[in-house]
């Protein structure tokens, strides 16, 4: 998909680069200091929108031997990773906790379920990723989306504990990811650890 988007504006794509691997690099370019402390192992830890992705980085000098000069390397040791564990999908459980809310509500017994309504999914979604912000910080918040469907409000309160159990299976994934990094080979090489992702 990406490379078709490239050649639809004219673009030549030579080659992809993993999210991981492009901010190690981008690591190696800014950090003006980082060839006095190579050898170094990093692991990158990125939460995005869909996806939960480490890295375990090596970076590490070696001779180049047409100019007779060392120069940095960046070596990616070790991948893993999970899909629909990112941002997204926690939004995307907040998004059920109140289109359920609101189903059960008195005025909307017999009536067309929210998640019928792409409209009001939607306007939910626009919500959730304040909300998620909020619960991060206190143990529950307050609701009231005017009009949500069919000129009904949703007035309605959310808690961490309901988020925290939407999100369960979730956080399952992304702690069975981190328990296979944590018995890597090299992961006792490991002196920083970089955070990545919107997700986090």
């Amino acid at each position: 998909m990406v490379i078709d988007s490239a050649e639809l504006a004219g673009l030549e794509v030579l080659t992809l680069v993993h999210e991981n691997t492009a901010a190690a690099l981008m690591y190696a370019i800014d950090t003006k200091n980082l060839p006095s402390q190579v050898p170094k192992t990093m692991l990158i830890i990125n939460q995005g929108h869909n996806n939960f992705e480490t890295s375990i980085v090596r970076f590490n000098k070696t001779k180049d031997p047409k100019k007779d000069k060392e120069i940095l390397t960046v070596e990616i040791l070790e991948d893993d990773g999970i899909e629909f564990t990112g941002g997204l999908d926690m939004n995307t459980q907040i998004v059920r906790i109140l289109g359920e809310k609101f189903d059960n509500q008195e005025e909307r017994k017999g009536k067309p379920s929210l998640f019928s309504n792409m409209k009001s999914i939607r306007r939910l979604f626009k919500e959730a990723d304040n909300q998620k912000e909020i619960l991060s910080a206190n143990k529950e918040m307050n609701i009231k989306i005017p009009e949500i469907l069919d000129q009904v409000d949703l007035i309605t309160k959310l808690t961490r504990d309901e988020f925290d159990a939407k999100i369960q299976p979730i956080i399952q994934n992304i702690d069975t990811v981190l328990d296979r990094v944590l018995k890597s080979d090299y992961i006792k090489e490991v002196t920083d650890i970089e955070l990545l992702g919107g997700g986090l």
